[in-house]
């Protein structure tokens, strides 16, 4: 009898232990099948573990710009990286174009060119050393191609030669010369050789002779008149404070007293200076 009471209670523990542990599976399937985030299916963010701070959902990952690998150019996306910009544009000063040449040269004509000096003999015997100068009385620069100079020969007959290039300036001085050797012409500083080196050349009569210009149509621009009164090796000059139209006055020249070479002895003018002054 009392094992049978005691089989009993046994089995009422036992009774009681089964239910505790059915109950206690039961609360387990509650809570493995409780709604909550699917790492498979859910964007959000992943549970972080125990005790760390949730990661930010950093969303789909940006490719960014494709990038060749073949060594050619990349492709810059939205943002192109190219030059910066220069701003505004340059606010320098316009392009002016070509250089200008300034105003158009005049042609030769009365009242543009005046003879204000003349070397009609540098030295006695064999003479290669003349020369004279013309001074561009005009507001233009005068432009000397075509140019007629002109000297007859003790004969009368006029000796002419025909200029091919040159100009001078207003109030400039130009000269011209019978040899453009240094050793015949003493130094000279020319800019015009008007003499071939033949005995046919233009030259200037000691015991008298006329020195003139002419255009190209043969009309005359100016003459200078000489019978003698002259020094070997010092020019005559038209002095600067005559008017230059008064040139033709020979009374007025005088010899020039300023030295302009010594190559050869002493040679005195002002070739491509202003005149001086006479007594």
């Amino acid at each position: 009898m009392a094992r049978s009471i005691r089989w009993a209670r046994e089995r009422t523990v036992l009774g009681a232990l089964a239910l505790l542990v059915l109950a206690s599976g039961c609360n387990t399937d509650r809570r493995r099948v409780s709604p909550g985030p699917d790492p498979m299916t859910d964007a959000g963010a992943m549970p972080a573990p125990d005790g760390a701070l949730p990661l930010p959902d950093a969303g789909p990952l940006d490719s960014g710009p494709l990038v060749e690998h073949d060594g050619g150019s990349r492709d810059a996306g939205p943002a192109d990286a190219g030059s910066p910009d220069a701003g505004p544009p340059d606010a320098g000063p316009p392009d002016a174009g070509p250089p200008d040449a300034g105003p158009t040269p005049c042609a030769p004509a009365p009242g543009r060119l005046a003879i204000v000096e003349v070397m009609i003999a540098s030295q006695s015997g064999t003479d290669r050393g003349e020369w004279f100068e013309v001074l561009n009385t005009s507001t233009c620069t005068v432009n000397l191609s075509g140019l007629v100079l002109e000297s007859p020969t003790t004969a009368g007959v006029p000796v002419t030669h025909t200029v091919s290039m040159g100009t001078v300036a207003p109030g400039g001085q130009f000269v011209f010369a019978l040899s453009g050797d240094p050793l015949e012409n003493h130094g000279l500083a020319w800019d015009y050789v008007y003499g071939t080196g033949t005995t046919a050349d233009l030259f200037l009569g000691n015991t008298g002779d006329d020195l003139l210009l002419r255009d190209a149509s043969g009309r005359e621009i100016d003459r200078v008149h000489w019978a003698d009164g002259f020094t070997r090796g010092a020019s005559r000059q038209f002095p600067r404070s005559l008017p230059a139209a008064d040139n033709a006055d020979w009374a007025s020249w005088c010899d020039s007293v300023s030295v302009y070479s010594s190559t050869g002895g002493l040679f005195y003018g002002t070739p491509g200076a202003r005149n001086g002054t006479c007594p």
